[in-house]
């Protein structure tokens, strides 16, 4: 929106993958690290600082550990809602597998596949499944909010 010059900032828009977590010179941390900060208390400690409605705009993750990560991501989103911290939504990026931005190999990333010859996309069905239960799991959340 914009008033005479000045924007108003509506919602804030948070990006969060399993590598945002590290120790400098170290590789990224797991989530299961004592080390490691609850994403729920980052959202939280957002949401305090700017006291504006959040969206998880972008979170993902490689090969078989998407649907881990995907509830992990859920389950923190809750609790912070649980907390009073407004949040709009989540957006599972990539939603295809695509070319790795620095060595062109497969990511595995997104819920459908390349397409075949034909044009169809083969989904990863625990990923599918995920989001499925995910969004039964955080619908009636959304609506308290509304």
């Amino acid at each position: 929106m914009q008033d005479q010059g000045i924007y108003t900032v509506r919602i804030i828009g948070v990006n969060y993958y399993d590598r945002h977590q590290w120790i400098h010179n170290e590789e990224p941390m797991k989530y299961t690290d004592p080390l490691y900060r609850p994403f729920g208390e980052m959202l939280q400690e957002v949401f305090e600082r700017y006291r504006r409605p959040l969206f998880i705009a972008e979170t993902g993750t490689e090969d078989d550990f998407r649907p881990v990560w995907f509830n992990y991501v859920c389950t923190e989103v809750m609790a912070a809602m649980k907390a009073g911290v407004p949040i709009e939504g989540i957006c599972l990026y990539p939603i295809v597998n695509h070319p790795g931005w620095d060595d062109d190999r497969h990511c595995y990333n997104g819920l459908w596949d390349y397409c075949n010859e034909s044009g169809d996309r083969e989904i990863y069905q625990p990923l599918a499944d995920e989001l499925q239960f995910q969004r039964q799991q955080i619908e009636p959340l959304l609506k308290l909010h509304e």
